[in-house]
């Protein structure tokens, strides 16, 4: 029995693997496995080309450059384009050139407000916007180009107005800045008009030369209240409404405020008038019963144009009711209104005209 056991051992033994392994979790139990250290592990050998120092291949990647045209708010942009074998679009990019309305001021930009609005105070060219360009701008009434101050689009591009101190051509004759009355520019942005009459005194040819006429003409301003400085429309053998007078741009009126006797100081001396100055200081019409070479005589020594008559008929320079006289007609509007007779005597009676200066 011990003998048998024995033998089986013996048998058994002999049936047994020399190189034994052991097979753990998960194995299928198949052949031994050969390990190697990783750091001497070799990997399938690759091959990199570069495209900057080789040709093209079928295996290696290329990079193209395209450059585009500069646009007129741009500049000039160049794209890098990278392209796979197949020619498949990889990455682009925009480098250089200022690009208008990124609200970055770059190179010769003069502005850049963040858009492309072009009436704004930066255009969509990135350059800056003023007054007289010839683009109306949104914050601009108006603008025609240029900087006329005085046309129908001033300076600061706003629409003309009166009281905004800049004159508007054949609308207005002045503009003061204000809208105040009898200032010399009215609130319509007209000259404040000058007082014209008759006197309602009559008087011989000894007024005191010019300036006792014009004293005259002061008096009975102030009787009639009227506003400013009076002088005669006289002449002696020198002086005449022409030398001695302020030649006033704007209207000329009769003291009822409303009646034009001329637009202007041209239009006076044209050589006739508007209306007939027959008002008096106190805006009456007056008969004046005068014993002159009309019944409405008036003193003068003036052509309609302004220019003295000369000394012949001037009363002696208007010291003296003595010698010939040249007269005016106060009812007429022709050139009557300042000479419609020679002749007379200077002791008679007549009025003398006044204009406010």
């Amino acid at each position: 029995m011990v003998r048998r056991l024995f033998l089986g051992l013996l048998f058994g033994a002999g049936c047994l693997d020399q190189n034994p392994y052991f097979v753990g979790p998960g194995s299928t139990g198949g052949p031994a496995m050969t390990t190697t250290d990783p750091m001497t592990t070799t990997d399938p050998a690759t091959t990199t080309t570069d495209p900057a120092t080789t040709g093209p291949s079928s295996a290696s990647s290329t990079l193209t450059t395209s450059t585009t045209e500069p646009s007129p708010t741009t500049g000039e942009d160049t794209e890098y384009v990278g392209t796979d074998a197949t020619g498949g679009s990889a990455a682009t990019t925009t480098v250089g050139g200022a690009v208008c309305g990124d609200g970055k001021l770059e190179q010769d930009e003069q502005c850049d407000d963040g858009n492309l609005e072009d009436l704004d105070e930066c255009s969509n060219a990135c350059i800056a916007t003023y007054c007289g360009d010839g683009v109306k701008q949104m914050d601009e009434d108006c603008d025609d180009g240029d900087m006329d101050p005085d046309g129908d689009c001033p300076a600061k591009c706003t629409l003309a107005a009166c009281g905004d101190g800049w004159i508007q051509d054949n609308v207005e004759q002045c503009d003061d800045g204000n809208l105040e009355y009898d200032d010399g520019c009215d609130g319509d942005c007209l000259y404040t008009p000058k007082y014209v009459f008759v006197t309602s005194t009559l008087y011989n040819g000894a007024f005191g030369g010019l300036p006792g006429a014009d004293m005259k003409c002061q008096t009975r301003a102030m009787a009639g209240d009227l506003p400013g400085e009076y002088q005669a429309w006289l002449s002696d053998m020198t002086d005449s409404p022409s030398t001695r007078m302020n030649k006033w741009p704007g209207r000329y009126m009769l003291v009822d405020g409303m009646t034009v006797v001329a637009d202007n100081w041209d239009d006076l001396v044209s050589g006739a008038i508007n209306e007939p100055i027959i008002q008096n200081e106190f805006g009456e019409i007056s008969g004046m019963a005068s014993d002159g070479c009309v019944k409405p005589a008036v003193y003068t020594n003036t052509k309609p144009n302004g220019a003295s008559g000369g000394g012949a008929t001037s009363c002696m320079n208007w010291m003296f009711p003595q010698g010939p006289s040249w007269w005016g007609d106060a009812s007429a509007s022709g050139k009557q209104w300042s000479d419609v007779c020679q002749g007379g005597e200077c002791y008679q009676k007549a009025a003398l005209y006044c204009f406010q200066q």
